[in-house]
């Protein structure tokens, strides 16, 4: 069989490889003679191949990033994340598409498509080959009369035809002899060659699910198992070194003979975490490395990376010429010497108010023997109180338990853990006392205008809490306790824990007079049509798509609340308190309230006192002072890809000078006629400020045609506008038909009034659709 220095022989002078290697009808193979990426660099210091190829380099679908490596070296790069939808083709390099892979992803919406050449996939062939020949080489050395047999759970390229794994996979099984075998053959397979050195090769789900069968056989000394990937929502979550001890007590191997293989679909490159045969190496003493020319760097925020140190691993493949720049990854890793170690995934989930995705909330798993313990509701059925007869002392019970609750140190320290910053956790702590009714006639209105027209009518009520922050349930979840409603709340994984603000307050309502409070853990899902639920009604935040999928999956009531918009509206001309009060519209909960701004309307034209730059050094620098420290740096490696959607679609994008400012972007509307690409402009990650810059300079009449226009796609959240301008701004609202309870002063996005309303519709009465105007 094929040793790895009579493989790179055959290579290097350009052999054909094997007669068929899925590159359709035809075979390119190419001398290895790439350059290096620091000799690549050297030839074109200050451009790339963009430059060269005018098509690329002016193509506003793909304009690339500018970069500087430890503040000296030039580079251009793409987010990863660029590839999705459209951008694969915009931001490719060649004229013909030979092959498409798209990555694995965990939903639909998040795979991306990555396009090779017929070049480009031969070139992708040959790296692939000769990296893991050289790897099992590395970890599996057997002489010349010893042949090897490989075992794939990974299906072929027939199997999975867009899957860049199993294309790998059925490249390497040109070279060596290769069993494509499923988990329920794989220990009959062994047991057949019992004696004779393997090698296995598998994602982390597929040994996750070979474990969970209980296969267990002994392999062959000089074995090796390969594992890749996560188990991306397929399997039970395992963590790496778990895996490595299962699969070492399995199989019988040390874990030095385990392999980890990082790759993806966009590059044509792999990494690979191994221990040479024969010597010992603790687990976290490991690090993957990718071949000595990928040049590897790690990105701290947007435009800045570095050769060591922590941040969103950036990889520049220099077999991947149909997309010859960096790649920013969204992996986070700990970079030194080349060599880095994983330490998880960059947010990406887009800013959209309330977001429990579908594929969270509802997508049907498996529940486990045990699911039948799961505490559904109370056995007690008393109707809910008349808001009429709310005693004082339930009102207090609440009202002080509350106000331990916002002043409380370990809420606080959770809640400054959670959002990144302790002055951000007082402020939104702050606005929710400050929302709250100040005596006892204000909690009986907001009771009886959250009940709406079904007072006593549903007493069951399933609430299903959002995952963007912890504070999101008080409001609903402490109206409900007054108004004697049996509530069942389904809750996020990541508050799931005791120190949570939110398992906190839980903990503190259920222990209140007369509360009727039973938990749903986080593996809970409504499975399908048909299913019976023991509610009456269902209480849900969300994606807009997350509500209406509850709502085609049941036919019980739902009050939905779903994706909505909330935007402020400044004059050019604002203040520094202006200024102050719309950043913290933006900032207050790190942006992921659902009535937080995502965008900034900017009234009025250029010229005497109004300087579009001038506000937005002022926006930077005020959003610094909000935070008062340096941005969550797995946010900021995100923010890249804002910038590189952002200036696109044709804004002006400002860079934060350090990690403790945020990006801006900045879109020219002419005129109120052209709101149709308002929602393009809003901000799509955490740390943004997305700016609109409107010529008009009525701030009242702004507001009209933004309620207007978000209106009629069912989006309107939150506007707030300067003090002076609100009464105006709310009777003109309502001589339009619109709602005014969508209008706030500036300053106020993050703190609704607890007057039984959200979003102007009553909480707790799913009969009315409809903002009460």
């Amino acid at each position: 069989m094929t040793k790895y220095s009579e493989l790179i022989d055959r290579l290097q002078v350009g052999y054909p490889v094997a007669a068929n290697v899925g590159l359709s009808s035809k075979l390119y193979v190419i001398p290895w003679s790439l350059p290096p990426a620091k000799e690549f660099r050297r030839e074109n210091p200050h451009k790339d191949y963009c430059y060269k190829h005018k098509s690329m380099a002016n193509n506003p679908s793909c304009t690339l990033l500018d970069g500087l490596i430890d503040g000296t070296e030039f580079v251009k790069y793409l987010p990863i994340e660029a590839l999705r939808g459209d951008g694969a083709k915009a931001c490719f390099r060649q004229g013909v598409i030979e092959k498409t892979f798209r990555s694995s992803g965990t939903t639909t919406q998040d795979r991306s498509l990555s396009h090779f050449s017929a070049v480009g996939l031969a070139q992708y062939q040959q790296q692939s080959i000769k990296r893991f020949a050289f790897i099992l080489d590395q970890v599996q050395p057997l002489d010349k009369s010893e042949s090897r047999l490989g075992l794939s759970l990974v299906p072929d390229q027939d199997a999975w035809p867009e899957s860049s794994l199993a294309q790998m996979l059925s490249w390497i099984a040109s070279i060596y002899e290769v069993r494509f075998v499923s988990e329920g053959e794989l220990t009959d397979v062994i047991a057949a060659n019992i004696g004779r050195p393997l090698w296995l090769f598998g994602t982390a789900f597929h040994w996750v699910n070979v474990l969970d069968s209980g296969s267990h056989c002994t392999l062959a000394p000089g074995s090796v198992i390969f594992e890749t990937g996560g188990t991306k929502g397929r399997t039970r979550e395992v963590s790496r070194s778990h895996l490595y001890q299962e699969l070492s007590h399995a199989f019988r191997i040390n874990t030095e003979a385990i392999v980890s293989e990082y790759g993806m679909s966009e590059l044509s490159c792999q990494a690979y975490d191994y221990v040479p045969h024969g010597r010992i190496l603790e687990l976290d003493n490991r690090r993957f490395r990718f071949a000595p020319d990928v040049d590897v760097a790690v990105l701290g925020r947007p435009g800045a990376a570095y050769r060591k140190g922590r941040g969103a691993l950036m990889v520049r493949d220099p077999a991947r010429t149909d997309y010859p720049w960096y790649f920013r990854t969204e992996d986070l890793v700990e970079l030194e010497n080349g060599a880095f170690r994983l330490l998880g995934r960059a947010p990406k989930a887009a800013l959209k108010g309330c977001s429990l995705g579908a594929e969270r909330a509802l997508v049907p798993v498996t529940r486990d023997s045990n699911s039948h313990d799961f505490p559904l509701v109370s056995n007690d059925h008393k109707a809910p109180l008349a808001a009429g007869h709310l005693s004082a002392g339930r009102i207090a019970a609440l009202s002080g338990h509350l106000r331990d609750f916002c002043s409380d140190r370990e809420v606080i320290a959770a809640l400054s853990e959670e959002l990144g910053s302790s002055q951000a956790a007082t402020i939104a702590l702050q606005d929710l006392t400050d929302g709250m009714p100040g005596d006892f006639d204000g909690w009986v209105k907001a009771v009886t205008v959250a009940l709406g027209n079904l007072a006593g009518t549903l007493q069951k009520w399933l609430v299903i809490l959002p995952e963007n922050h912890s504070l999101v349930g008080l409001y609903p979840l402490s109206i409900g306790y007054l108004a004697g409603l049996n509530l069942t709340v389904r809750q996020p994984s990541m508050f799931q824990k005791g120190r949570s603000p939110l398992s906190l307050f839980l903990t503190g309502l259920a222990s209140l007079p007369e509360a009727r409070l039973s938990i749903l853990p986080p593996q809970w899902r409504i499975m399908g049509v048909g299913e019976t639920l023991p509610f009456d009604a269902i209480l849900s935040y969300g994606t807009s798509e997350t509500v209406d999928k509850i709502q085609s999956l049941t036919n019980l009531p739902v009050r939905g609340f779903g994706h909505r918009i909330a935007v402020s509206i400044i004059p050019i001309t604002a203040t520094l308190d202006q200024v102050d009060r719309v950043t913290k519209d933006c900032l207050g909960l790190g942006q992921l309230g659902c009535m937080s701004s995502r965008l900034i309307c900017v009234a009025g034209k250029e010229g005497g006192k109004g300087s579009l730059k001038s506000l937005i050094q002022s926006l930077q620098s005020s959003g610094q002072k909000f935070w008062s420290k340096d941005f969550p740096w797995r946010q900021m490696v995100s923010l890249d890809f804002e910038h590189f959607r952002q200036a696109n679609l044709g804004a002006e994008v400002f860079v934060p000078p350090s990690t403790a400012h945020p990006l801006v972007c900045l879109t020219k509307l002419p005129n109120l006629g052209e709101l149709e690409g308002l929602e393009n402009a809003l901000a799509q990650n955490q740390f943004c400020l997305s700016v609109a810059a409107i010529d008009t300079q009525d701030i009242p009449e702004i507001s009209v045609n933004i309620a207007k226009y978000l209106s009629d796609r069912r989006n309107l959240g939150t506007l707030t506008v300067p003090f002076s301008v609100l009464n105006q701004t709310q009777e003109l609202l309502l001589r339009s038909g619109l709602s005014c309870h969508s209008v706030r002063p500036l300053g106020e996005a993050n703190a609704p009034k607890w007057d039984g309303l959200h979003e102007g519709i009553p909480l707790f009465d799913p009969s009315l659709r409809e903002p009460i105007l």
